[in-house]
């Protein structure tokens, strides 16, 4: 009786090590972020056309996607823009907005 608990306990310490070990580890979920990003445009049309985007995060996600411009709402002021970050990972939705301040 006793053999057969010790090869039980045994094979429940080797099923819980492998597990600890296989698991992935927490991830961080707070810290500094930074994007870096490029949008090439184009006019020759006579309107503005987005040729080509990339995002890159570095910090808490370190990824590379690109830039989708989205269109404002209803109601957004002149100086609101909105884009979206688009990784493998899911997307992050951003508001911008631009101020002009003038230094003396």
């Amino acid at each position: 009786m006793r053999r057969h608990v010790r090869g039980t306990l045994g094979a429940l310490l080797a099923i819980g090590i492998a597990l600890a070990v296989s698991a992935p580890a927490a991830a961080q979920t707070s810290g500094n972020e930074t994007f870096s990003g490029v949008i090439v445009t184009s006019g020759l049309s006579g309107t503005r056309v987005v040729v080509s985007s990339v995002v890159v995060a570095k910090g808490v996600f370190n990824g590379v996607g690109r830039v989708v411009e989205v269109q404002n709402l209803p109601g957004d002021p002149d100086n609101v823009s909105r884009d979206d970050l688009v990784f493998a990972d899911g997307t992050l939705h951003i508001v911008s907005t631009t101020s002009t301040s003038r230094s003396r």
